[in-house]
């Protein structure tokens, strides 16, 4: 169910004429995503995000503020390898801001 509604959410995207709306997300370079409009970005890495972590409940939950955060590093990261694999770079990208995270709250305790 979560993944039909994910994939009807990308298919409404307006995107704009640079990126390939045809491609699935495994397919997706990041000259695809950076071809986007702005306004697009942080709705394709929600949703991207969301098939990411899919049956990972632990992780289930959408954050804001840390997915504002990431869009601006997923934006310079492709733009430096437009080639690249937009889900991967999303994915490395996630893994390297989570790991910060958790060393400062060990830090706090």
């Amino acid at each position: 169910m979560t993944r039909i509604f994910l994939v009807a959410a990308v298919a409404l995207l307006p995107i704009s004429a640079h990126a390939d709306t045809k491609k699935g997300l495994a397919h997706w370079t990041c000259e695809d995503f950076t071809g986007s409009e702005d306004v697009f970005k942080p709705k394709l890495v929600y949703w991207a995000t969301g098939a990411a972590k899919a049956g990972k409940p632990k992780m289930t939950t959408i954050d804001i503020v840390e997915t504002e955060k990431i869009v601006p590093i997923i934006i310079e990261t492709c733009q430096k390898d437009p080639k690249a694999s937009f889900f991967q770079t999303l994915k490395s990208e996630w893994r390297k801001l989570e790991k910060g995270v958790e060393k400062l709250e060990r830090k706090a305790l």
